[in-house]
């Protein structure tokens, strides 16, 4: 049989959070608040969408996040067709 290892000095390593843009923990203490704040006013919307236009808003100049909205440069149709259903026949599997 193997040995076991009963060396408790051995670190698990924990999680770590991403913060792509460096957030303070102040920066992400209100973006945690103002996420959660989104969420009540959109239930719809995922948080991780919120979380997104959270990111884009403070980390975009104020001049391209206006050029964006009044132009509707995110409103466009996407370029590929995407299925939207269809209907599904099933079959009958016989034995022999």
């Amino acid at each position: 049989m193997p040995e076991e290892n009963s060396d408790t000095s051995v670190e698990i390593p924990r999680y770590k959070e991403s913060n792509p843009f460096n957030y303070t923990e102040v920066q992400k203490a209100k973006k945690n608040r103002s996420v959660r704040d989104a969420m009540k006013e959109y239930p719809d919307l995922p948080r991780l969408w919120i979380e997104w236009m959270y990111d884009v808003i403070e980390n975009k100049p104020v001049s391209e996040v206006e050029n964006i909205m009044n132009n509707n440069l995110w409103d466009v149709a996407p370029d590929k067709q995407h299925d939207l259903g269809g209907i599904t026949k099933t079959m009958t599997v016989e034995n022999e």
